[in-house]
């Protein structure tokens, strides 16, 4: 099956829509393929009564094009294109941004590749490789493009700055300056370093009526009423 749809990616045979890039070149296109992304499947629903239902034409004109057509190209063939002689730094902000391409366009089959990706570069190997140059703008672009609830990119830069060495990191202007202005970034490398305990039950006795079992605790939890007879007592 996936044979068949690397023929047909941009190609006019059995095509039904066009999709259109900012840059303006067209990419022939087919309504099923595209519909594995949701979002791009209503637009040509017919019962939304959307213009791109009747025009046969989506318009991908708030995208970048080279992230949007990548987007396209995995759509058929489960990939995207990577220059093998970009620079670390461009290689990975490239991932940065098919991760967004996936958030946006609801394809977490492709933000799991691009996480797979920016893996490869960054926590991968069997050493740290990467400086504070090739990291600090890909952190900016993760935090900057994806909403607080997708962790999966923000979990792996705070993985690839801990491999990395955080004391040889520090030593560059650049990349204090932005945990300084990244501040949610900087709250996910505190955390990942002195991470707040977990709940945990013990055996427990009321000191009222004698109920024993077992309860939950935690730092925030200090007294708490028992089960059996609803008085409070420390735990």
């Amino acid at each position: 099956m996936r044979e068949q749809l690397i023929y047909l990616f941009n190609s006019e045979l059995y095509s039904d829509i066009e999709v259109v890039f900012v840059d303006g070149e067209r990419f022939k296109c087919h309504k099923l393929v595209l519909s594995q992304s949701r979002v791009l499947a209503n637009t040509f629903n017919p019962m939304h009564n959307f213009k791109e239902a009747v025009d046969g034409v989506i318009k991908l004109t708030n995208d970048e094009p080279e992230p949007a057509k990548a987007m396209v190209q995995y759509l058929y063939t489960g990939s995207y294109s990577v220059c093998d002689d970009a620079p670390k730094s461009k290689d990975l902000l490239w991932h940065v941004s098919m991760y967004t391409m996936g958030e946006i366009y609801a394809l977490p089959g492709l933000q799991e590749l691009a996480m797979d990706r920016f893996c490869q570069v960054t926590i991968g190997g069997p050493s740290p490789v990467l400086n504070a140059h090739e990291l600090t703008p890909a952190i900016r672009e993760i935090y900057g493009s994806t909403p607080d609830s997708s962790r999966g990119m923000r979990k792996l830069a705070v993985l690839a700055v801990k491999k990395s060495g955080i004391d040889v990191l520090l030593m560059d202007e650049g990349f204090k300056e932005m945990v300084g202005e990244v501040g949610p970034f900087g709250k996910d490398l505190l955390l990942s370093l002195h991470p707040p305990p977990q709940d945990h039950t013990k055996a427990y006795t009321c000191r009222h009526c004698q109920y024993s079992g077992d309860r939950v605790v935690g730092r925030n939890i200090k007294i708490a009423p028992c089960p059996r007879c609803g008085l409070y007592d420390f735990i």
